[in-house]
């Protein structure tokens, strides 16, 4: 999966999404260093809009949190412009000129309307509710977990005397833990804003006990046509709901949802801090982080099957003696023996796979007795931590 960016012919376009994807035919990531300056690859290839315009032609310009997370880096093509013209673009500083995988950026475009594809991006937007879009460490190699290091929950933290600002991606592959439905540490959950919980109705706190939102400033996710962002708005909110019109506040959304990307500004204060254990945050500085998009979901874990098979085997042996005496004194003996042998074969396979979000248990039973067979075989998939069982039987 690739995106296109696609001008807008009244309005600025806006894209936010991840840079970096797992291959789903080859496990691998083809994701290059990007050089904003030239349009080019760290391959030499170029990337061009479908007028032929280089793509910083028709690039205003692109976001990246810097490494403080008090404000965000840019890379500016007017600014930009504007050195270059007089010689002195090489020496441009303020900002960026590389766009690495592993990281998110936010892109904003000139009216228009043509067309570019940057492949290995991702984007996230509202309507893309509950994708099944994770990060994982590398790719998925071989149908397994092709990772090492463990991943560490990006905590959020205020700092005294700045706003600060978080820009990442919600849902992430934890490789060192097992997979639980029901744990927003195993796997990410929608979060209510409103009740600041998530959909387990477990509380999303700060470490100094209370709520998400105490801290908070806004929320934003880009809007479905591409055209702004839409926000979370704390302070709006909290004054409707002095209102007691908290529950029809409608100006932006109110649920996060795993698989899609979001900017977290909050109030500086102290040295409060804030897990959302799903949420991995990226800035200025984490160079080809090394982590990736798999669109199907998580890594499948390697299939456990057990298989136990059971041999019975029953000999039962009928001998029948028949003895004739006739008057001529002549003895006519015949014996008959007869042996039958029944064998029973019991088979029974246990076979666990998991992928995302998805856990799939097969139990299956085969008994052959003789000529004739018997299969039955449980199925039990949890979804989300709702299971449903399916029983087949054939013989």
């Amino acid at each position: 999966m690739s995106t296109t960016f696609t001008q807008q012919g009244g309005a600025e376009a806006i894209y936010l999404g991840w840079y970096g994807k797992c291959e789903e035919a080859t496990g691998t990531t083809e994701a290059l260093t990007f050089n904003l300056v030239t349009s080019q690859f760290s391959d030499s290839t170029k990337l061009t809009w479908n007028n032929g315009d280089d793509f910083r032609d028709q690039l205003i310009r692109v976001y990246w949190v810097n490494s403080t997370n008090q404000n965000q880096s840019v890379f500016d093509q007017a600014e930009f412009e504007e050195l270059d013209a007089v010689g002195l673009g090489s020496a441009w500083t303020p900002g960026f000129t590389t766009l690495y995988p592993g990281n998110m950026y936010r892109f904003i475009f000139k009216t228009g309307s043509a067309t570019c594809t940057l492949d290995e991006f991702v984007e996230g937007k509202v309507g893309d509710n509950d994708t099944t879009y994770r990060l994982v460490h590398e790719c998925c190699i071989n149908d397994d977990r092709a990772l090492t290091t463990p991943f560490v929950p990006g905590t959020m933290a205020q700092q005294a005397g700045a706003e600060t600002i978080y820009t990442g991606w919600y849902g992430v592959c934890e490789e060192d833990k097992p997979l639980d439905e029901t744990d927003p540490d195993r796997e990410a959950m929608e979060i209510d804003l409103v009740n600041e919980q998530y959909s387990n109705a477990q509380p999303v706190v700060w470490s100094d006990g209370n709520g998400l939102r105490t801290h908070l400033l806004k929320i934003y996710w880009v809007n479905s046509n591409n055209q702004n962002q839409k926000v979370f708005d704390q302070a709006e909110f909290e004054e409707l709901a002095a209102l007691g019109l908290g529950s029809i506040w409608a100006p932006g959304f109110t649920t996060l949802y795993p698989g899609n990307c979001y900017r977290f500004i909050f109030k500086d204060g102290a040295t409060n801090t804030i897990d959302i254990p799903e949420f991995y945050h990226v800035k200025l500085g984490d160079d080809d982080t090394e982590m990736r998009l798999n669109l199907g979901g998580c890594c499948p874990t390697t299939t456990t099957t057990t298989t136990t098979t059971t041999t019975t085997t029953n000999t039962a042996t009928t001998t029948t003696t028949t003895t004739t005496t006739n008057t001529a004194t002549t003895t006519t003996t015949t014996t008959i023996t007869s042996t039958t042998t029944t064998t029973t074969t019991a088979t029974t396979t246990t076979s666990t796979t998991t992928t995302g979000t998805t856990t799939t248990t097969t139990i299956t039973s085969t008994t052959t007795t003789g000529t004739t067979t018997s299969t039955t075989s449980t199925t039990t998939t949890y979804n989300n931590g709702i299971p449903t069982t399916t029983t087949t039987t054939a013989g």
